[in-house]
């Protein structure tokens, strides 16, 4: 922050932090995200569409969104390891049963135990990968 005793005060320090023609970074970030946002409502819109036109059931569609939602939740993690074949079988088990997991959540179990079973099911799958296939921790 500038000193007062130079001459410049406190108005002119934030007015140069204020410049209209630079764009910040954070707008660009804004922007993307909600993009991305309206790109998610129109694919997942389309998923159900395209069900109920070929009668397909609903639960395959939460199935597969919620078993692919698995690759950018957990997948940067472990981007080294996808190189294996044997952790990609592993990966797509894990894809099962995370899918799996959700549909049996949205069922039988009330919405209140949905964050602790789910944590149970991400902590086994990471346990896993960590401990079968040497994941470095970072």
């Amino acid at each position: 922050m500038p000193s007062l005793a130079n001459g410049e005060g406190r108005d002119s320090a934030v007015s140069r932090d204020l410049n209209p023609t630079k764009i910040k970074p954070g707008c660009l970030d804004k922007f993307l995200l909600v993009g991305a946002a309206l790109v998610v409502c129109v694919v997942g819109g389309a998923a159900f569409w395209l069900a109920e036109d070929y009668h397909v059931n609903p639960a395959w569609v939460f199935f597969a969104g919620n078993s692919i939602l698995l690759i950018p939740l957990v997948g940067g993690e472990f981007r080294k390891q996808f190189a294996k074949p044997s952790f990609i079988v592993f990966f797509v088990f894990w894809m099962i049963m995370h899918g799996l997991t959700v549909l049996a959540l949205m069922r039988w179990v009330d919405v209140l135990y949905w964050i602790p079973l789910l944590g149970v099911e991400l902590f086994a799958g990471y346990f896993i990968a960590y401990s079968v296939f040497n994941v470095p921790a970072e």
